[in-house]
């Protein structure tokens, strides 16, 4: 199976997956076949979307990334090769000016049904506790996604509940980013 992520998508995802978790499925990127695009270790989760025709869904763990600047990445579960590609224009099937490749591999396990822990209602609080490096971690996300304009909308819900912070590409592509509070 070929699928195509931007490579915002991508690093954004790599920066919020587990690393070395023993619940292994976390250690991966989840494509849903309803356009679902998420990672999570755990404590805290990105949620996006993905323009991919898949049937079922799939856990994808992708290699190290380049440090060249590619646009998007074909990442072949076949063939275990994520390919860097420069342009925006290249048909999923030309690997022809790849910039680079990484390892990548399908991860066999059952992802957390993610969309529930998404806030549904934003209550006011008088304070929260939060991990400081879920917040650094929001600073990166923001320079990955909207490197011009790094900043973050934050949606509370009450003193014990997720926040949500929302990100956009300029071409509207729209990540919730849900960090769960921490006791204090």
């Amino acid at each position: 199976m070929k699928l195509k992520l931007k490579r915002e998508s991508l690093e954004a995802m790599l920066l919020c997956q587990a690393k070395n978790d023993i619940r292994y499925y976390l250690n991966g990127i989840f494509l849903g076949a309803d356009g679902t695009l998420a990672a999570t270790n755990g404590h805290i989760a990105l949620i996006s979307t993905h323009d991919n025709k898949i049937e079922n869904d799939v856990i994808i763990s992708v290699g190290k990334v380049p440090t060249k600047k590619y646009n998007h990445v074909i990442i072949d579960t076949d063939s275990k090769v994520a390919s860097f590609m420069p342009n925006i224009d290249h048909d999923i099937n030309d690997l022809i000016g790849r910039l680079a490749v990484a390892s990548c591999e399908e991860i066999d396990g059952r992802f957390p049904d993610i969309k529930r822990i998404v806030p549904k209602e934003i209550k006011s609080c008088s304070e929260i506790g939060f991990s400081a490096d879920y917040l650094v971690l929001a600073g990166k996300l923001a320079n990955v996604i909207t490197p011009k304009y790094k900043a973050v909308k934050f949606a509370l819900s009450g003193n014990d509940g997720a926040a949500l912070g929302i990100f956009k590409l300029s071409d509207g592509t729209e990540f919730k980013y849900i960090v769960m509070p921490a006791r204090i």
